[in-house]
């Protein structure tokens, strides 16, 4: 067992990466005695060589500290001598004696690139190598003369090489190299940039796109025919014919569909709008809402509720159905997996794909078709400009320019008012219910605090819940 009296001294270990024959032009390398101790010193410090310590353009080499756990042994090996023929010394083995000089604790280790060095030369006319380093380099106090002689360029590069370590380079190209190809050759497929598009069989049209579908892709009809979804396909060419553009999710709530069914039979019946005024909405094959005036009503509006309607009171703002174990609503039906339909909600809103002024929207998002604006003053907007449409664009489809922003302006005031009516009606509730506790007998004191006290606590458990919605 090795104990603190046996194990010596802690000792630092630098693993030159060199032969040494000479001692005192080793510590020249590392600039000094002096100057290695003070790295030694600082373990936080690099420890650098110089093979050229008396050229100022020596490239060096950096060492790094490694811990270490090891041991330095002295080892003593005594051997005999050729041609003894004494008899003390026949048949006797050669002494092998060892000593421990102390534990190596830190080592420093010269795991960068050494062979990186750019020396002051030129060639000679003897097409031989001179050193200009006596020229460019003053070895005393020199006057101004000495800047204005003729002496040769020399410029070191400004960096070696990117890295100070070798590394393994499996010559692949990078993800974002792949990522931009990958654009570039699927781009009629592609409507995000991170992954390319599943192939659902649908039909995506973007607004610039010239044309329509005119029959849905074979794969849809044939995908179409290994489900039994005859009455589910009977629904939805119904409200079709009822209006010719739809958003998926009105489709599940009024239909009754189910997510994994109406995915198999829109293909067939719609094709799907990317970009424009009808975007993330599903059109009846065959009809162009760009060349009528009248689709101005399918439009789509995006609304999100303001963060000054959603702080005004977040007790009573949106909260969750009674039926919902969490009191956390998503923030759109279209949000990530962790909101899908199945784990937050069993069933869709009644009409929560249409707006009115008495009634809060069941998400923090919603997405309305303008023709389910259930508002006069919201449908003002829409037909200020009936008989007049003169062009379709992208931003503001067939109604008049900045419409949709005046619209989520007037709908963020219903909402704010309505928020705020919802607020005052609790308050003068919660106000009568403490006037009339405070009328109850000395005697029942003692219970009512009793009360007090579950209340608060009840209230302390669910209002940091509340107010996270």
């Amino acid at each position: 067992m090795l104990t603190n009296k046996t194990i010596g001294v802690g000792l630092v270990c630098v693993e030159f990466p060199g032969k040494v024959e000479n001692v005192h032009n080793l510590m020249e390398c590392f600039k000094g005695q002096e100057t290695l101790s003070m790295v030694l010193a600082d373990k936080n410090k690099k420890l650098s060589l110089y093979f050229r310590p008396n050229d100022p353009y020596s490239h060096c080499c950096t060492g790094e500290v490694v811990p270490t756990e090891r041991i330095l042994l002295k080892v003593y090996h005594r051997r005999l001598k050729k041609g003894s023929n004494t008899s003390n010394e026949r048949g006797v083995k050669d002494d092998i004696k060892t000593e421990i000089i102390g534990v190596i604790e830190t080592s420093y280790k010269f795991k960068s690139f050494v062979d990186f060095q750019y020396l002051p030369m030129t060639k000679s006319s003897f097409n031989t190598c001179e050193s200009i380093l006596d020229k460019i380099v003053p070895s005393k106090l020199e006057d101004s003369s000495y800047f204005k002689r003729d002496v040769p360029l020399f410029l070191l590069p400004e960096v070696f090489s990117r890295t100070d370590v070798s590394c393994d380079y499996n010559y692949k190209q990078e993800k974002q190299v792949q990522r931009i190809k990958s654009k570039i050759l699927h781009e009629a497929h592609l409507v995000g940039t991170d992954r390319d598009r599943r192939n659902n069989n649908a039909i995506f049209l973007k607004f610039e796109d010239k044309g329509i579908p005119i029959e849905p892709m074979p794969a849809a009809v044939e995908v179409l025919k290994r489900y039994k979804l005859n009455d589910d396909v009977n629904m939805v060419k119904k409200l079709f014919e009822e209006r010719p553009i739809w958003s998926r999710t009105s489709l599940m709530g009024i239909a009754n569909l189910e997510f994994k069914n109406i995915k198999v039979v829109l293909p067939t019946i719609a094709y799907y709008f990317v970009t424009g005024p009808w975007r993330a909405l599903w059109c009846k094959i065959g009809y162009d809402p760009r060349k009528d005036p009248k689709a101005k009503i399918y439009q789509m509006l995006d609304v999100r509720i303001r963060l000054s309607a959603r702080t005004y009171n977040s007790d009573i703002a949106f909260k969750a159905a009674a039926e919902n174990n969490s009191t956390k609503l998503p923030r759109s039906l279209f949000s990530s997996r962790r909101y899908n339909h199945t784990c937050r909600l069993s069933k869709l809103p009644e009409n929560h794909h249409i707006f009115k002024r008495d009634i809060l929207p069941p998400f923090h998002q919603m997405y309305y078709q303008v023709c389910d604006l259930k508002d006069d003053e919201l449908q003002k907007f829409v037909h200020a400009n009936d008989g007049y449409e003169q062009s379709c664009d992208e931003r503001d489809g067939w109604l008049l320019p900045d419409t949709f922003q005046k619209m989520r302006d007037l709908i963020h005031t219903l909402i704010t008012l309505k928020i705020q009516e919802i607020s005052d009606k609790e308050t003068q509730e919660i106000e009568r219910n403490e006037d009339e506790d405070g009328e109850g007998d000395e005697d029942e004191e003692g219970d009512e605090e009793i009360d007090d006290e579950m209340v608060n606590e009840i209230m302390e458990y669910f209002q940091p819940t509340l107010q996270n919605t």
